[in-house]
């Protein structure tokens, strides 16, 4: 037997009053119940929040749908990036008359998982309607770690039993969240277990308005910030990273003994978030090589992308001795325009400054030039940008062979030399307007998006 304390199974019972939260041990079922009294509220994701509402009305009128001879989904699968809100969702198709048993992984990935499974479900059935929650399957389904792969599969083929169980049994309803949908095998999701499949993605444009807006209320102090531009700056952030990056901006105007929080608090955050540091201070002895780096990518978004410039900066941060932040499109995607290799010429802009001021490129460019180049294989063997020639062969799964991997790297050389080309000229066309970024970020060390766009003017 375990820890007395160990928490293996939770409980949660919806009521008019409040919601019984109930943990069992294995010593001991019904060890603490406790009132949960609020709901988490989800900002955003009406589409997805509409699909999940419907699914209420299967455990609440199960009845209906029996008369009618129509099977109701007993299994339903949220899949998507970490921290999108899965299991804040998949919570939310409980209510007041709604039980929810909730499974973790670790209680499928122990010694007698087997007996907590079936416990699980037994009580779910008793509970009608009742929701039982899966949280992280695919640590369940697609565990392959050797000393816990036998112990695993047990738990599996008693987890699929009992799913199985459930074909005929009205008013239970199983939800299972997951990170990575590829590691759980077509026996696993296939209809009869998982019905309804649905992708939690990464907040669109007005979710992300929406999210900021709902985390920024609950912080009382002022905000001086526009929350729009804020919601464009982070595209690609997950529900999750936005309420870290507003509440870390809380943070920083209270240690910054500030009476608001403003867009530097919010940019701080976003920095430290993105490079794992906290900020440092530039050494006199590599102000000018950054400032020249960061130039150079400033001044070729500037005239290629100008409407997507956001910041550039030479503070430290992290392993980040500066950048120069763009905001970019929810969907980026290949298009007949030139889209993509402006995004090159962005990334070569530090390289070409570097040549141009001192007459060759420190290694720092390295991460650019790898940032460059997948853009463009990518444009290249994915995208079709380029031709039919140069696409990949899935037929052989991807695998490039050596006369087709000669014309992509030669392709890519091309493109790449070109684009140089063009980096250079805009550069020495605009050397004015160059060197006054170089001077003020050696001055100010960080340039707001209505400084940089003034420059330009």
């Amino acid at each position: 037997m375990g820890n007395f304390f160990a928490v293996v199974l939770v409980m949660l019972t919806l009521s008019d009053k409040g919601a019984d939260l109930i943990y069992f041990t294995e010593d001991l079922p019904m060890a603490k119940t406790e009132q949960i009294t609020t709901k988490t509220k989800i900002a955003g994701y009406e589409k997805e929040v509409a699909q999940l509402e419907q699914l209420k009305d299967f455990l609440h009128n199960a009845g209906k749908y029996a008369d009618c001879g129509v099977h109701i989904p007993k299994g339903v699968l949220l899949y998507g990036y970490p921290g999108v809100g899965k299991t804040v969702m998949a919570k939310s198709i409980a209510d007041e008359n709604i039980n929810i048993i909730e499974l973790r992984a670790a209680d499928c990935t122990r010694d007698n998982s087997e007996e907590f499974i079936q416990e699980a479900f037994a009580q779910a059935k008793k509970m009608k309607p009742c929701l039982l929650l899966i949280d992280e399957f695919d640590k369940i389904a697609g565990l392959r770690d050797e000393y816990y792969i036998a112990m695993n599969d047990k738990a599996m083929k008693i987890l699929l039993q009992e799913l199985d169980s459930l074909k005929d049994e009205n008013g239970v309803l199983v939800v299972a969240t997951c990170n990575d949908i590829r590691r759980l095998g077509p026996a696993l999701v296939r209809s009869g277990r998982f019905d309804r499949i649905f992708e939690i993605g990464l907040p669109s444009l007005d979710d992300r308005k929406k999210i900021l807006s709902l985390y920024f209320d609950r912080i009382r102090m002022p905000k001086n910030l526009d929350v729009d531009y804020v919601a464009r700056v982070t595209s690609g952030y997950s529900g999750a990273q936005l309420e870290c990056l507003v509440n870390e901006s809380g943070i920083l105007a209270i240690e910054r003994k500030q009476s608001d929080i403003d867009f530097d608090c919010f940019q701080t955050a976003m920095n430290r978030l993105a490079f794992h540091g906290v900020e440092g201070e530039i050494k006199d002895s590599e102000k000018h090589l950054v400032a020249v780096h960061e130039a150079g990518h400033a001044i070729v978004a500037l005239y290629l992308k100008p409407d997507k410039v956001s910041t550039a900066t030479i503070i430290p941060q992290g392993q980040s001795k500066g950048h120069t932040r763009m905001i970019y499109d929810d969907e980026i995607c290949c298009s007949e325009n030139n889209d993509g290799i402006d995004d090159v010429a962005i990334a070569l802009g530090g390289r070409v400054a570097e040549i141009i001021e001192f007459g060759e490129a420190s290694c720092g460019c390295s991460n650019d030039m790898r940032q460059a180049i997948m853009s463009l294989d990518f444009m290249i063997t994915e995208g079709g940008k380029f031709g039919y020639e140069y696409l990949l062969d899935y037929s052989r799964r991807g695998v490039i062979s050596d006369s087709q991997g000669e014309k992509v790297v030669a392709k890519r050389v091309e493109i790449l030399n070109e684009t140089h080309e063009k980096v250079k000229n805009i550069i020495s066309e605009h050397k004015g307007v160059f060197d006054k970024i170089v001077e003020a970020l050696e001055t100010k060390h960080l340039l707001s998006r209505e400084e940089l766009l003034k420059m330009v003017a």
